[in-house]
């Protein structure tokens, strides 16, 4: 229903102005013409047209860029929807992987070098996903930067 307010009120002033019309006996369209003759007559039509013009393409940009900003915003919250399900699925795996962990390092003959290695990676994945959680600006260089590791020194 909202989706067609703008042709619901239209409609609405043209059923008033028809009523309004039939009932007081005015002649809509001659009353048009009439006031387009006394703008003739001023030489105001010719100022009157290009603002008229002018009005229309502002309007049309200013629709224009309403659907942009709207598309954006959907874009960003469906972004934000899939990271926090990406957040949900692998923290769910980082926490079953830490089962793992804990079953290797009961194991007396598995090799300590190899279980350092893997808590470093659980770690290093945890901080990333935290990281790409915390994003506040939604760009290619900041998602970057949270998920792609610094090269260690």
């Amino acid at each position: 229903m909202t989706r067609y307010i703008s042709t619901i009120i239209g409609l609405l002033v043209a059923v008033a102005a028809i009523v309004i019309s039939l009932t007081m006996n005015v002649g809509l369209f001659e009353l048009v013409v009439s006031s387009l003759g006394y703008l003739d007559r001023y030489q105001a039509d010719e100022v009157i047209i290009p603002f008229v013009i002018i009005l229309l393409f502002a309007l049309y940009d200013i629709v224009r860029w309403q659907k942009r900003a709207a598309v954006k915003a959907e874009k960003t919250k469906l972004y934000l929807s899939m990271i926090a399900a990406v957040h949900h699925i692998l923290n769910n795996f980082i926490n079953q992987m830490q089962y793992f962990r804990l079953e290797a390092e009961k194991l007396d003959d598995f090799d300590k070098e190899i279980l350092a290695m893997y808590g470093d990676i659980l770690e290093e994945a945890t901080v990333q996903v935290k990281k790409l959680s915390e994003i506040e600006q939604l760009d290619a260089a900041c998602i970057a930067e949270a998920v792609y590791p610094k090269k260690k020194i």
